[in-house]
């Protein structure tokens, strides 16, 4: 498992290309305790907190992963298997990593909360091997291990462009076995 150090911040974006701010020496540090979904982390403090604009099919059996089925034409064993390689993803990069949160100013009216409370955020944080900056949101999109979501919010652009840059790479979830040009299980 990959180290990760970051200095933290939260912020409320009012629009734009606004970067987190930094929090004071006395805030606290919030790391990703585990990875619930692959687009659902729990942190430190407890908070849940539900990435923006991604989407990843459940892990598990139920009315969720038949709704998943439904819309994507794809068994329900092939889309569970994507959302462990997705889950796995997560937590080989940022299981254990601090982080900074910040939010968008189209979930304000909602407290930035989805209707079962979770945290709506994008995640960035620094990966110590390397130094750079990821925003966790846009990395699993690159990365091909997820789906962007359709709507209104500030990196719906961005995020629709990532995902249909690593589904013609064949990246992740994308990946296709050139024997049957079909779309194969995704890497684990």
């Amino acid at each position: 498992m990959h180290l990760f150090i970051l200095l933290i911040s939260v912020a409320l974006f009012s629009g734009g290309d606004v970067p987190p701010r930094s929090l004071s020496a006395a805030d606290d540090t919030l790391v990703v305790a585990s990875v619930a979904e692959a687009h659902t982390l729990h942190l430190s403090d407890g908070e849940r907190v539900r990435l923006i604009g991604v989407d990843v099919p459940p892990r598990t059996y139920g009315p969720d992963l038949e709704r998943w089925a439904l819309r994507t034409s794809q068994e329900p064993a092939a889309l569970r298997a994507r959302a462990e390689a997705a889950h796995g993803f997560v937590v080989d990069t940022a299981e254990g990593a601090t982080v900074e949160l910040a939010y968008d100013p189209a979930y304000r009216a909602h407290d930035h909360r989805t209707p079962d409370g979770a945290l709506l955020a994008y995640v960035y944080f620094i990966a110590e091997d390397s130094g750079d900056r990821v925003f966790l949101n846009e990395h699993l999109l690159t990365q091909g291990f997820a789906q962007a979501q359709r709507g209104d919010y500030q990196e719906a652009d961005a995020f629709i462009a990532a995902e249909t840059r690593a589904r013609g790479e064949g990246r992740g979830f994308w990946t296709v076995d050139g024997s049957t040009g079909q779309r194969s299980r995704p890497p684990r």
